[in-house]
């Protein structure tokens, strides 16, 4: 497998061949590659009739300082007979303060009901980011939903310059 299509890659020599060092293109393509995120994972819980519990969203581990991405959708699945609530709420800590993220209350009890989200958090070293949600659903049919995640990495501990 190729490192990169090679419709990414610079059309220049590597080496300037007077300095014997990269040439500037290519000197920019490797430091754009540390900006890259890294896909740490995916979650995908369907039919949940239920409260979610406080569950790491990397599994293996803890994860290692620095700033990831969170991006989530949630959608009602099957409505409830009379109403439903649902919230989802995500826990982290940075620089050894407890943070918590918490969506918008999902009440339109239609399977049209939807939440999406994109954000960032910091985390300290040996740390997890949990997520969590509280549930609520009125009626013989209860409420049901789907929910997905994705965890990346976008910036360690580097330094720019």
């Amino acid at each position: 497998m190729p490192f990169a299509p090679a419709r990414y890659l610079p059309r220049v020599a590597f080496m300037d061949a007077r300095t014997k060092q990269p040439t500037g293109a290519w000197e920019r393509f490797f430091r754009d590659l540390q900006f890259v995120p890294l896909f740490l994972g995916r979650v995908e819980k369907n039919q949940q009739g239920a409260a979610i519990a406080a569950t790491p969203v990397v599994v293996e581990g803890t994860l290692q300082p620095g700033v990831y991405r969170l991006t989530y959708y949630v959608r009602i699945e099957r409505a409830a007979t009379t109403s439903s609530e649902l919230v989802v709420v995500f826990n982290w800590t940075d620089a050894n303060v407890a943070q918590t993220r918490t969506g918008g209350t999902l009440n339109g009890n239609t399977t049209t009901t939807v939440e999406q989200a994109q954000f960032l958090v910091r985390v300290d070293k040996d740390t997890s980011i949990t997520l969590e949600t509280s549930y609520a659903s009125v009626g013989a049919t209860s409420m049901r939903f789907n929910i997905d995640l994705i965890l990346e990495k976008v910036l360690g501990e580097a330094v720019l310059t």
